[in-house]
């Protein structure tokens, strides 16, 4: 039962660094930022794809809570009261902030 859960939590640590680097290259594009910290994006299904993931699927949303709960993500709650107020239905973690932790974090894993 324990090689399961190692497995489990490699799997998602390993997608969750995936997905930040996703993130990253996304911040990177759309805004043209060479310095993505601080920077809001909203993530995709395209961005979940590249990052090998199904958007808004178990396994994706394992890997931004992970990403959420290391520092490496921040909820942008400004960013989202403007979607809330927009009437639209936004999907989970619809705005979310690149932090300078989580570009450490990428730079130390090699991703």
């Amino acid at each position: 039962m324990r090689e399961e859960r190692t497995s489990e939590e490699e799997r998602r640590d390993v997608d969750a660094i995936r997905l930040l680097g996703a993130l990253v290259d996304q911040a990177r594009v759309e805004g043209g930022h060479a310095d993505v910290a601080g920077v809001t994006v909203v993530p995709s299904t395209v961005t979940a794809e590249e990052a090998g993931m199904v958007f808004n699927t178990p396994r994706y949303n394992a890997a931004m809570e992970a990403l959420l709960e290391v520092g490496a993500l921040r909820r942008d709650e400004a960013a989202n009261a403007l979607f809330a107020d927009a009437g639209g239905e936004p999907e989970r973690d619809w705005a979310i902030e690149i932090t300078s932790e989580g570009l450490d974090l990428l730079g130390r894993t090699g991703a």
